[in-house]
């Protein structure tokens, strides 16, 4: 079968009934024979909430912080993901970009498409599992 990339915005997984729909489809997908890549973002509101947080703290925050503490939203809906997928029987596995060694540019919240588009690029040891979830992190090429 084939390898298929799936990506969910914030209101698909924006609650835990939300989040159990997502997964019975990728399950479906899992049923039929296929592997898996799905990137998901934060929870419905989620980025809002902590930029709010970051622009109470300060009217400049770093754009790499920010992207750090923006990424936790992408890490909980992952594992939360991940968990409804072990709940059905999927050997899924949550990893970050940075995880499987996916590097771009410098990539700011502003420009998480361009890593997303890279994520087809994984190593062949990951394709093993049933199923990935990865947030839009990736390492930029000089290491940061």
């Amino acid at each position: 079968m084939a390898l298929i990339v799936q990506k969910y915005g914030g209101t698909s997984v924006g609650s835990v009934e939300r989040i159990e729909a997502v997964a019975d489809r990728i399950l479906k997908c899992h049923q039929d024979g296929h592997q898996l890549i799905v990137v998901v973002s934060a929870m419905s509101g989620e980025t809002n909430r902590l930029i709010g947080l970051a622009r109470a703290l300060t009217s400049q925050p770093s754009p790499r912080e920010l992207d750090v503490l923006v990424s936790t939203g992408e890490q909980v809906s992952m594992a939360l993901l991940t968990m409804a997928l072990h709940s059905r029987g999927i050997d899924a596995l949550s990893l970050k970009g940075s995880q499987v060694a996916i590097t771009t540019d410098s990539v700011t919240v502003k420009h998480a498409s361009r890593a997303l588009m890279i994520v087809a690029f994984v190593p062949s040891w990951i394709k093993e599992k049933s199923s990935l979830w990865l947030d839009f992190k990736a390492l930029i090429r000089t290491g940061r």
